[in-house]
């Protein structure tokens, strides 16, 4: 995969594991179905993530990770749970985007 996928929605919550992975969560509203079905396109690989929120110019690396699920409730909302390596990322800076809405953009295979 050569192209980039973005996805608007919102960051729901992130947990920090012992063994230093991140499981990073975000809701993806029915407006972006057509965008997050892509997703399947990337299931089983690692891929470059990073986001932005609408207040902010500049990205908030995430680096390599996976999807551990996707979940679509019967309203069409997407529930989209990542997996990375805590080191990779800027967890700190994903706190201040729990009330903006956020621009993921997943680019390409590792």
């Amino acid at each position: 995969m050569n192209n980039t996928i973005k996805l608007i929605g919102t960051f729901d919550n992130v947990y920090v594991r012992s063994n230093n992975q991140a499981t990073i969560r975000f809701k993806i509203p029915f407006s972006q179905v057509v965008r997050y079905v892509e997703l399947v396109t990337v299931l089983g690989q690692q891929f470059l993530c990073k986001v932005r929120s609408d207040g902010n110019q500049d990205d908030v690396r995430m680096g390599y990770v996976s999807i551990k699920q996707i979940i679509i409730d019967r309203d069409g909302e997407c529930k989209l749970t990542l997996l990375g390596d805590v080191e990779s990322m800027d967890i700190g800076r994903l706190h201040t985007m729990s009330e903006d809405a956020v621009t993921i953009m997943i680019k390409g295979g590792a």
